[in-house]
Parts: C-alpha cells; sequence; structure tokens
C-alpha cells in the first residue's frame, strides 16, 4: 500500500492527463466540420472532465491539490495537434487519427498505473480500472467514426 503523498503524485499524473484530453478536445471541436465530429469531442470532453473530478475528489481526502494545466508533454502534442490540424486543412482523418494516438497514449499510461496497483484490494484501483475503461471505450469511439467515414 502506498503512503497518502505517493497516492496523491499517482493520481495527480492522471489529473494531468486528463486536464489534457479535455484540452485536446475542446481543441477538436472548435476545428472540426459538422455535428458528428462536434459531438463527440464534447462527449470526450465531458468524459475527461468526470474523469479529473473523480481523481480530484481523492487527492482531496488525501489532503492534496489536483494538478490545474497539463504536463510539458502534453502542452507540447496540443501545440502539434493544432499543428496538424491547421496544415492539412482541417481534414477529418488528421484530426481522429490525432486524438487516437492520444489516447493509445493516455491508456498506456493508465495501464502502467494499473501495472503498479495490480492489487484489486489497493485503494485507487477500482478507480483506475474504471477509468481506463472509459479510455479504451472513447479509443474505440475515435476508430469506429473513422471507419465509418472513410470506408475504403
Amino acid at each position: 500500500m502506498q503512503n497518502s503523498r505517493e497516492n496523491i503524485e499517482m493520481l495527480n499524473r492522471l489529473v494531468e492527463i486528463n486536464n489534457c484530453r479535455f484540452e485536446s478536445y475542446c481543441q477538436a471541436a472548435k476545428e472540426a466540420d459538422g455535428p458528428t465530429l462536434k459531438y463527440l469531442f464534447g462527449r470526450l470532453e465531458e468524459n475527461s472532465r468526470t474523469c479529473k473530478e473523480e481523481l480530484s475528489n481523492e487527492i482531496r481526502k488525501l489532503g492534496g491539490i489536483p494538478k490545474e494545466g497539463i504536463s510539458a508533454s502534453g502542452k507540447i502534442f496540443t501545440a502539434w495537434m493544432r499543428v496538424k490540424i491547421a496544415l492539412s486543412n482541417k481534414n477529418k482523418r488528421v484530426i481522429l487519427n490525432s486524438c487516437a494516438y492520444g489516447e493509445d497514449i493516455n491508456i498506456k499510461a493508465y495501464e502502467d498505473l494499473l501495472t503498479v496497483s495490480d492489487d484489486p484490494a489497493d485503494a485507487y484501483h477500482h478507480l483506475i480500472e474504471k477509468q481506463y475503461s472509459m479510455l479504451k471505450a472513447d479509443h474505440e469511439r475515435i476508430q469506429n467514426l473513422g471507419k465509418a467515414l472513410f470506408k475504403a
């Protein structure tokens, strides 16, 4: 079992991920053409906000302060996503592929924490696992929409 400070740090890593997701999907929704993409990205924004709120509540219970903003790597990814979208003339495939790539990274981060916290009795294992499942479902939504829009 980890101590409170280690738990706060672990949970704050996930808060940063969800802050980045939220910002990325806000940006994607602004750049998206058409109601289907706007709806999807709005839903993913909301999922990110929900995850952040759940994690932030746990951090506060431990006496910690939830992180605001995104990490340096998250800022770089978000900036790169904006550049790619702009250079592609807001191409839907580029937007969806960028989002799917970002979700691949986020899913990997959750998997890494689940590996460290592989004891189901661990205080946060259930929460991390629930959010991990949500991220995987979000990733699948992005992929399915891409397949539907770009049938070859």
